[in-house]
């Protein structure tokens, strides 16, 4: 543990500085209060305050290495006087010692010392308080950094468990949708059948290569929603259309792994398979002020609106978002008689 006074040099200055100012004003009340040679006052007091000023900076290591969590108030309080009344006598008699080698006339210097024992005892008794009630002060600051660091770090620890397993419910949940798609198309058509197992393995490729990854360029992202469209549309050949919409300085933005799939399927559930009629589905990606936006828009029958905009995919995406980059409004929701459209938007400065 480094010491709060000497880890900086701003700090030892201060302390100095705090210490010459006590050290002057110590000096001007045994100047008045005695009648005793400037000689005698002023090397009492240059001594003192070098030996208080050692003994202040050794002070830390007994308050931190006897630091005490649980503790009766009381026997606490006895401890602080007593250690305080120690502390002084010390100082007292550490400077009288020392103070011998410089001194000449030895009855002025005892003289000195009986009248200027409790005013020295009671600065001593200040100094002490003083420097503990410092003292401890660094020590609950630096446990509170301690604790926030470890609370935060908690909370990023629990925010990547959270996410880790809202992205593993994806991956299932598109493999059955697919395995579905696949096995309507075994006995009446092999080849498609074939075709679409190959690109199912193109997909999961993506996702294995990916899965330890937090962001991936949107580039990618929306070729792998472009092999899960072109699975499905084997299976509906005619009734499924595709635009897309990318700007081209759109491509190698970071966003979320997997983050649009869930989209991708909610389309196609509610559209594609719902829909009589041909259905379509329009991807855009475009620079905005703030954000990076990604809009998809299909269009639907009104018997499934209800529940388009409950899906649990919808909601895996908006809990991520929020887990991410802490905001609640990056994703929106817009229906019409006939649309939906649900545009993501992604902040360009974290």
């Amino acid at each position: 543990m480094k010491h709060p006074i000497l880890d900086n040099i701003w700090k030892t200055i201060t302390y100095l500085f705090l210490l010459s100012v006590l050290t002057y004003f110590y000096f001007l009340l045994s100047s008045n209060l005695f009648d005793y040679s400037t000689y005698i006052t002023l090397s009492d007091t240059a001594i003192s305050f070098l030996i208080i000023g050692l003994m202040n900076l050794g002070l830390w290591f007994y308050i931190f290495y006897n630091q005490s969590e649980k503790q009766d108030v009381f026997r606490l309080v006895i401890q602080q006087l007593t250690v305080s009344v120690i502390y002084s006598l010390i100082w007292f008699l550490l400077s009288s010692l020392v103070f011998l080698f410089f001194i000449q006339n030895q009855d002025d210097y005892f003289s000195f010392l009986q009248n200027i024992f409790e005013v020295k005892f009671f600065i001593g008794l200040m100094i002490y308080f003083i420097m503990m009630f410092f003292y401890n002060l660094v020590i609950i600051s630096r446990k509170n950094k301690i604790n926030n660091e470890q609370r935060r770090e908690l909370s990023t620890m629990l925010q990547q468990e959270e996410l880790n397993s809202l992205k593993a419910q994806i991956n299932p949940h598109f493999l059955f949708n697919s395995l579905n798609s696949i096995s309507s198309l075994v006995y009446d058509n092999a080849d498609d059948a074939h075709e679409a197992i190959v690109k199912l393995s193109d997909y999961f490729r993506y996702t294995l290569t990916l899965s330890k990854n937090q962001f991936t360029k949107v580039k990618e992202e929306i070729e792998n929603v472009e092999r899960y469209f072109e699975i499905e549309k084997i299976r509906f050949p005619e009734k499924m259309g595709i635009n897309y919409k990318i700007d081209l300085s759109c491509n190698d933005f970071l966003i979320p792994v997997l983050i649009l799939q869930p989209i991708a399927e909610n389309a196609v559930k509610h559209g594609v398979y719902q829909n009589i009629e041909k259905s379509y589905i329009d991807i855009s990606v475009r620079d905005d002020v703030d954000f990076y936006s990604i809009i998809f828009k299909n269009n639907f029958e009104d018997s499934t609106s209800k529940s388009i905009s409950t899906s649990t995919g919808l909601e895996n995406i908006r809990k991520r978002l929020r887990l991410i980059y802490d905001r609640n409004d990056l994703l929106s929701i817009n229906k019409t008689e006939e649309t939906f459209e649900i545009k993501i938007d992604i902040p360009k400065n974290i």
